[in-house]
């Protein structure tokens, strides 16, 4: 065993490097003994979100009444989610188009899939409504939206709940504020400021929001949908442009191309490129034969 003397002990400490944490950039909070026994007696930091608590905290010092979202006070009238069904995915001939819930937020949403029309759900349930706010409730939860002329009558999934307001200015109005970092904190943390995994219905009861007076909302609602019929008119455009440009270079139609795949025996892409064709790429995705109209010889999986 090696013995040091005090002076040398000393010499060794202050050779150590040590390093200052920046204290702004420390997330800290109290937690009570109830709340980490109504969390399963978990000690990770992340589950006690300390930005949930801190929102709550500020809206505790707003200038104006602060009312639950749902319930008898608050401002919505419905919330709910279709029931869920088991999805039976078809080919685009015959198919209705499906849209998914991480969609909401693209400025003109296309449909990735298509759902047979006997699947065992009642498909109207799933089209989304006009006057109607949208939230993901699973997943990446927190993305909202508002049912526009783009989104109205596309069938989205179960995973999307479908809110409806008392007064038609809370739609725009509730919208914005949960699209702020307060708003959308609020909307993924419980009342403990604990992180939520999906979000429910009910959840809504728990969610503060400032109730300013009916002129404000109404300004902040006419805004939003501005914004949103704005969005409508450049997707118009955008389909009229579209339009021109294959009438005028008159192209075929993308679906009339049917790429040659190697083995037809298998659910899986596969196809074939030339050799001198790879390009000294060897990733699939550059060499897609609805890019690249060729007949080859070689394989590519």
């Amino acid at each position: 065993m090696v013995k040091m003397n005090k002076e040398a002990i000393a010499q060794k400490i202050s050779e150590e490097k040590i390093i200052d944490i920046p204290q702004e950039e420390l997330n800290w909070g109290s937690v009570s003994l109830s709340e980490v026994l109504n969390s399963d007696t978990r000690l990770e930091a992340s589950v006690y979100n300390i930005e949930g608590r801190h929102a709550r905290e500020i809206l505790k010092k707003c200038k104006w009444n602060v009312v639950q979202l749902s319930g008898e006070k608050g401002l919505i009238k419905s919330a709910f989610y279709p029931t869920r069904f088991k999805r039976v995915y078809v080919e685009k001939e015959g198919g209705i188009p499906f849209f998914l819930p991480s969609q909401l937020l693209e400025i003109y949403p296309k449909p990735v899939k298509y759902i047979s029309p006997k699947t065992n759900v009642a498909i109207d349930e799933l089209k989304i409504k006009n006057n109607t706010l949208l939230l993901t409730r699973s997943g990446t939860i927190g993305y909202c939206a508002v049912a526009c002329k783009t989104l109205i009558g596309k069938v989205f999934s179960d995973d999307i709940i479908r809110v409806s307001f008392k007064s038609e200015e809370d739609l725009g109005y509730t919208y914005a504020f949960l699209k702020t970092k307060i708003g959308n904190t609020l909307l993924q943390t419980n009342n403990y400021g604990s992180v939520v995994s999906h979000i429910e219905p009910e959840h809504l009861n728990n969610i503060p929001i400032p109730n300013p007076p009916s002129m404000i909302k109404k300004r902040i609602h006419e805004l939003v949908m501005k914004s949103y019929e704005l969005r409508d008119e450049s997707n118009e455009l955008l389909d009229k442009a579209e339009e021109l440009l294959v009438n005028e270079l008159k192209l075929p139609p993308i679906d009339d191309f049917k790429p040659e795949y190697f083995d037809n025996s298998i659910d899986v892409s596969n196809f074939c490129i030339k050799l001198r064709d790879l390009a000294g790429r060897l990733d699939v995705s550059y060499h897609l034969p609805a890019n690249v109209n060729q007949k080859v010889d070689h394989c590519a999986n």
